[in-house]
């Protein structure tokens, strides 16, 4: 399998996106050794749509399988819900498993909410109220202090090494109100136990994201301009606030990830009892050989469709020279066609001439007779007139 995120391996990258890079280090998740694996694993993010797993499907699109864990839908309209190139293994909230037409087990929460359970954060004493705009967010510190209210900017740009993420957790962890403008600055706040609030920034990224993580801790989403408005909010909602099991994800995981790491899981803020989780390692087997068949079964189906469609292609081919073929020689039919009636139209112009022609003999023709008759009629009279005279000369002798 390939982990893939927004901005993998980039020089900077987005902090909420580095944590599937922080937890595939902590679950020692077997990724990214065989370069023509076309397995992906999104392990969170707003991912659920169509356009982004296409981007990362294999070149020839032929045996992408697109594997999610605590991902979330971009949007309401259920284009992924009968998906032959995805598999969802828990997703992050209750929009998410609605827009998929998966059932309320299948939530589990934002992987960000796991954190606890791997680090604990580096105390201080100073606590800052913090702004977190998002990745996105052009405008300066100055011009969002303005806007929101006195707070300090923390941006989620970091350099790919834990280290650095690690620095901006500790921020989180230590604050005391944290003002997100990027989603998963409030689910560190919130798998931290930090009061946080939803930014009213002048665009919103993906604005279901927010509803499906904050339904998926029992509150709705309230976007603030104003910081002190942020934080009267989160005083009447933070008794509501009921964050999922941190071992519900692994229910639904689609990999077995070290037993080594199963060591960290009662060394963080948040306790849990090993011996369940070692129990769940027959779950993890099990997801994993369904995972494994319906991967085989959706290649080999896809399999079957590309070669289909490569032979429907190929006669496609076929007919379309056919047709092309056919096109030149009814082309050159119609060449034929055209010179025949152009010979035709000669031939009726000669015709047409030939009888005029014919028609004026003829009246030249009747116009002769004519003449002739009237001389027969001439010369009959002059030889009857003559025989007259001729007689009576006779009798006089």
């Amino acid at each position: 399998m390939k982990l893939k995120y927004w901005l993998k391996n980039q020089e900077v990258v987005n902090f909420g996106d580095y944590i599937s890079e922080y937890l595939r280090g902590k679950l020692a998740i077997d990724v990214d050794k065989n370069s023509n694996d076309f397995t992906n694993l999104f392990l969170l993010g707003s991912v659920l749509d169509e356009y982004s797993l296409f981007l990362n499907s294999a070149p020839d699109n032929s045996e992408s399988v697109n594997i999610t864990w605590g991902c979330g839908v971009r949007s309401d309209e259920k284009t992924l819900a009968d998906s032959e190139t995805a598999l969802f293994f828990g997703v992050r909230g209750p929009r998410s498993a609605k827009a998929l037409n998966l059932s309320s087990e299948n939530i589990i929460g934002d992987p960000g909410l796991l954190l606890p359970l791997f680090y604990i954060p580096n105390q201080t004493q100073e606590k800052h109220t913090l702004i977190v705009p998002h990745f996105l967010d052009t405008r300066s510190d100055e011009e969002i202090v303005s806007a929101h209210g006195n707070g300090e900017i923390l941006r989620p740009k970091i350099s790919p090494k834990d280290d650095y993420f690690l620095e901006m957790v500790d921020k989180i962890a230590n604050a005391k109100f944290v003002f997100a403008g990027a989603l998963h600055a409030a689910v560190v706040a919130c798998a931290y136990g930090i009061p946080f609030g939803f930014l009213d920034a002048p665009v919103i990224d993906t604005p279901i994201k927010w509803n499906d993580f904050a339904e998926s801790i029992g509150i709705k989403a309230l976007f603030h301009k104003s910081l002190e408005g942020a934080i009267n909010w989160y005083h009447e909602i933070a008794l509501q606030i009921a964050k999922p099991s941190v071992l519900i994800p692994f229910l639904y995981a689609p990999f077995v990830f070290d037993k080594k790491a199963l060591d960290n899981f009662d060394s963080g803020s948040t306790k849990v009892d090993v011996s369940q989780v070692l129990d769940l390692q027959r779950t993890f087997a099990i997801n994993l050989q369904k995972l494994l068949h319906l991967r085989d079964k959706a290649i080999a189906e896809k399999l079957i469709i590309f070669r289909e469609r490569d032979e429907l292609e190929r006669t496609a081919e076929g007919l379309r020279r056919e047709r092309d073929e056919l096109e030149r020689t009814a082309e050159g039919l119609r060449r034929e066609r055209d010179e025949l009636e152009r010979t035709a139209e000669g031939l009726r112009r000669e015709r047409d001439e030939l009888e005029r022609t014919a028609e004026s003999l003829t009246r030249e023709r009747d116009e002769l007779a004519l003449e002739v008759e009237e001389l027969n009629r001439r010369i009959l009279s002059i030889l009857t007139s003559k025989s007259w005279r001729y007689t009576r000369i006779f009798r006089l002798f």
